[in-house]
């Protein structure tokens, strides 16, 4: 039995050439020496530069295919970590408010469901994936896919806001200080230049404003 028997010579992938006299040459990845055989070339980098398998990366005493599965599993369990403690957080606010405890926050409804939109959105396709939530996939396709009645809201929510800001609302506060002041152009300047005055703030004059 020679001496590179019980290993597996498929698992190196070096460079090929000629040597000499024609024959395939496998190269060592590591220092260039020329193989007849892959497993040749798969002892010598075992016995000489510590390289298990096919994976150039895989030197004696580093990870190999390990050190990335930890990494993987570091970055994994930060982030359970980061979950578990924002869970615990919202829970003890939640009690809080159910207590009658809830801090002030200035933030209205609108302003949390815009912080929170990607986590809502995440929970929501997270539970739809598990089996036995597996029913929430079709009705959140139906109501915020293509041609559900939600996309509508995607697709003109746009330009109704656009809409309303350009005619704002005109709340009470605001008629009665817009009328005191068409009622001041009107004594001062007269019924063209109030009425006028009237018009750009998009108020409208009963009766033409003639006096």
């Amino acid at each position: 039995m020679s001496a590179n028997d019980g290993l597996d010579l498929g698992l190196e992938a070096g460079g090929t050439g000629e040597d000499g006299d024609g024959a395939v040459e496998h190269l060592c990845p590591e220092c260039g020496q020329g193989y007849a055989t892959k497993a040749t070339l798969g002892f010598h980098r075992w016995k000489v530069h510590g390289v298990r398998g096919s994976s150039r990366k895989q030197k004696k005493g580093g990870g190999g295919e390990g050190e990335p599965r930890r990494q993987r599993e570091g970055v994994s369990k930060s982030r359970r970590a980061q979950l578990v403690s924002e869970t615990m957080r919202e829970l003890a606010d939640l009690a809080d408010s159910l207590r009658g405890r809830a801090q002030v926050d200035a933030a209205t409804i609108a302003d949390t469901i815009r912080r929170d939109a990607d986590r809502m959105g995440d929970a929501l396709a997270g539970l739809a994936e598990r089996n036995i939530f597996g029913f929430l996939g079709p009705i959140i396709d139906a109501l915020f896919g293509a041609g559900g009645p939600l996309s509508l809201v995607t697709a003109f929510g746009p330009t109704v806001r656009k809409t309303m800001a350009a005619h704002p609302r005109r709340e009470g506060g605001d008629l009665a200080a817009l009328q005191a002041e068409y009622e001041r152009l009107y004594v001062d300047e007269g019924p063209t230049v109030a009425n006028e005055w009237a018009v750009q703030n998009g108020l409208e004059v009963a009766g033409g404003g003639s006096g």
